[in-house]
């Protein structure tokens, strides 16, 4: 039985000894170590201001998550974002405006993942899990207009080309307005069941 002497960091992706590896951890060292201290940067509290909101804002729309935006300097933690949302109505508002409207960024990415489809630069099997992922992204983020109902029509004006209340009422109509038949009436004679003592 061999002895492994070195294993890869999940978090850098570099192989180094087995005692770079406190415990039975899978991150290495200096990979804790580099997490605590951006958590001590990240401590600081910063204060709310409409300016930083608007850009957070702008930040979510264009499909950056929150944990991206909370990693950037001078931004709060994901601890004090969720603070203003509570405290601030109108940019939690605007937070979840944004959130629907990074749909479009994921649709841009499904575009962009289709087209290094195309060009051979990646393949088929992962473009279509990329593809699905954005897709289903999109629809989750937005429902109303990329969801599975939803239909690309550049006619219609955003409105569907067949009203389906509307086909199924004339089906409705369509069926005949004859009565029923009244049933006829059953002859039956009441007969008497003897019992069992």
């Amino acid at each position: 039985m061999t002895e492994v002497l070195s294993k890869v960091c999940v978090k850098c992706s570099t192989e180094k000894p087995i005692i770079a590896f406190p415990g039975r951890r899978n991150t290495c060292q200096a990979c804790i170590d580099l997490a605590r201290v951006r958590t001590i940067e990240k401590k600081d509290a910063v204060a709310f201001s409409v300016e930083l909101a608007d850009r957070i804002t702008d930040m979510l729309a264009a499909g950056m998550t929150v944990a991206e935006v909370c990693a950037q300097s001078a931004m709060p933690t994901p601890r004090q974002l969720k603070a203003w949302r509570r405290t601030h109505p109108e940019f939690d508002a605007a937070c979840d405006l944004a959130e629907t409207q990074s749909a479009a960024a994921h649709l841009d990415k499904a575009k962009e993942t289709l087209r290094k489809v195309e060009d051979g630069k990646l393949p088929a099997s992962d473009g279509r899990v990329l593809f699905d992922g954005h897709m289903k992204l999109a629809a989750t983020l937005n429902p109303a207009r990329y969801g599975s109902h939803a239909t690309v029509d550049v006619t219609s004006a955003g409105r569907p080309l067949v009203d389906f209340g509307a086909a199924v009422q004339a089906l409705i109509d369509a069926l005949p307005t004859r009565a029923l038949p009244a049933p006829e009436p059953l002859d039956v004679e009441a007969v008497e069941v003897p019992t069992l003592q």
